[in-house]
């Protein structure tokens, strides 16, 4: 990165700079670790992909929107009953916790309420165990702790630093890049920025894919599609400004159109490298808690 930013700048090698808040830095710092070196996809969702940030940026910003982008695809999971999720049931003999494993309620695949005993009333476990010998009815909630708002800006950040890994400091200093960090770094009360859902029919190699969307109409529109896996492999496109782009508002509300295309794409010796489908935005949900 140090000669990246000195070939951009026309001097010698010798300092570095924070992508998401542009602060200086220098060798030293790596050693004293306020210069870190950060997964661009979070490593918790299988991100391999490293570049350089400050600790602010990583460890403060960075950690509190890539918790949320974790739990979405930890909800994900669970509706499709691969994982376990936090339950609490309300019960008129007192409260019990549980994790519950929300598969097809078949004989070869059971729901699963296994009781967590540090976080229940021994009445309640007691109850619980009569409704169900009974088949009686009670009431759930499952809290995955998913803000959809900061799973947008983890998204975003991700597809931002996988596109200054690819780049660097060329597309740090553009002015499409600018309006991106303001939403990254909170500046932003709107999140004008499009997600979507992909459904690979040729799986990527790569961790992330940036496809400029001239094709099917849009010609300063990238859409990063990142590959992100707990349980299961999943794909995310987020909609960036391309160079000469400086206002996000310009491609607000192009997911909706995009929902249904299918893209491909091939290298330079015609073989294709990218299929796929785009779907609808995951997060255009009224809530995360069921």
């Amino acid at each position: 990165m140090a000669k990246d930013l000195a070939r951009l700048r026309g001097s010698a090698p010798g300092g570095v700079v924070c992508p998401l808040c542009l602060a200086e830095y220098t060798q030293q710092n790596l050693e004293d670790h306020t210069l870190t070196e950060e997964h661009c996809v979070p490593q918790s969702v299988g991100g391999r992909i490293t570049i350089l940030t400050c600790k602010k940026c990583n460890n403060t910003d960075g950690s509190v929107v890539e918790s949320h982008v974790k739990s979405f695809l930890s909800m994900l999971d669970w509706f499709e009953g691969l994982s376990e999720g936090r339950a609490d049931l309300h019960l008129p003999e007192g409260h019990v916790g549980a994790n519950l494993l929300w598969t097809a309620g078949t004989p070869d695949e059971p729901r699963t309420i296994k009781v967590v005993k540090k976080a229940s009333r021994q009445a309640g476990v007691e109850e619980l165990q009569r409704l169900i010998s009974s088949k009686g009815k009670f009431n759930l909630t499952i809290n995955f702790g998913v803000n959809a708002q900061k799973c947008r800006r983890g998204l975003v950040r991700a597809a931002y630093l996988c596109l200054v890994a690819r780049d660097g400091y060329e597309y740090v200093f553009s002015g499409s890049a600018e309006g991106v960090r303001k939403l990254i770094n909170g500046a932003r009360e709107t999140l004008p920025i499009g997600i979507l859902e992909v459904a690979p029919l040729l799986v990527f190699s790569e961790h992330f894919v940036a496809i400029p969307l001239a094709t099917v109409g849009f010609p300063q529109v990238l859409l990063v599609v990142l590959r992100l896996t707990l349980e299961k492999e999943r794909y995310f496109g987020v909609l960036l400004p391309a160079e000469g782009t400086s206002s996000l508002e310009a491609i607000a509300g192009l997911a909706e159109s995009l929902a249904g295309k299918l893209l491909e794409g091939a290298g330079a010796d015609g073989k294709i490298i990218y299929r796929m489908v785009l779907g609808s935005d995951p997060l255009d949900i009224p809530s995360c808690r069921v």
